[in-house]
């Protein structure tokens, strides 16, 4: 009983009424969501960023998250396909590699870097030093090609060498933009 009478004789002023307290940012729900059903891939991403975060004005949910990424992936939105790849980096790697090989076949180059880490770090598992070392130099990347080299024997080497070619080959040619 005391506490109650003590609230009632606390000053009004030290109040917050419902019109003080800011309103959450809405821009997942607002703009992010109608877009996205609409279509427009960049609103998924930004929509599935948010609920990875928690921002926007959505709570944090993985599973919606990854709903929307997958989304954007299975388009060939290689953002998409980047991000799924960077969530199963370290519980996946089977997952992990098929997410960056298609980002990389969409024209991400930072995918194949990527891909060379992914196979080459032993926080993957067992490290797959001759994919590395080709997904290395896929991706021209010097400092890693001298990281994997010092693992391989010469002929595993011209191996991984005569394989990046390969599949660099293989793809078509991409269009400066």
């Amino acid at each position: 009983m005391k506490s109650l009478l003590l609230l009632l004789f606390l000053p009004l002023a030290g109040c917050i009424s419902v019109r003080q307290t800011p309103l959450p940012a809405n821009q997942a729900v607002a703009v992010d969501y109608p877009a996205t059903v609409a279509g427009d891939r960049k609103a998924e991403l930004r929509l599935a960023n948010s609920f990875r975060y928690g921002s926007g004005g959505v709570g944090r949910n993985e599973a919606e998250s990854l709903r929307h990424w997958l989304d954007g992936a299975e388009a060939g939105n290689a953002d998409a396909q980047m991000a799924l790849a960077s969530h199963y980096r370290t519980s996946d790697r089977e997952r992990a590699a098929y997410w960056y090989l298609r980002a990389a076949e969409a024209g991400n180059r930072q995918a194949l870097g990527a891909l060379a880490t992914l196979y080459g770090d032993s926080r993957n598992g067992t490290p797959d030093y001759p994919a590395a070392l080709k997904w290395a130099y896929a991706a021209g990347n010097a400092y890693q090609i001298n990281l994997y080299q010092k693992q391989l024997t010469p002929e595993a080497q011209a191996d991984a060498k005569r394989q990046a070619e390969e599949w660099k080959s293989r793809q078509p040619a991409k269009e400066k933009q």
